[in-house]
């Protein structure tokens, strides 16, 4: 049986601007070739860190002024 998802883990990445559409592309050539086309990434992205849970007592908004302070 499947796990669900926990609603408590994070992927901290970047998401492709200007380029997603080509990079989108790309990928989906790929994947059709090698017949992965379920496997393959909807939202072409750069993965920073993750993924990973919160320690008890760090909130969302502590999370994400951790990494705008990073950023």
């Amino acid at each position: 049986m499947a796990e669900t998802p926990s609603d408590n883990i994070f992927l901290i990445e970047i998401r492709l601007g200007k380029t997603k559409w080509r990079i989108k592309r790309t990928t989906e050539k790929i994947a059709r070739f090698f017949s992965i086309g379920e496997f393959s990434e909807k939202h072409p992205h750069v993965t920073l860190f993750g993924p990973f849970s919160l320690q008890k007592g760090i909130t969302v908004p502590h999370l994400l002024k951790t990494v705008e302070e990073a950023a």
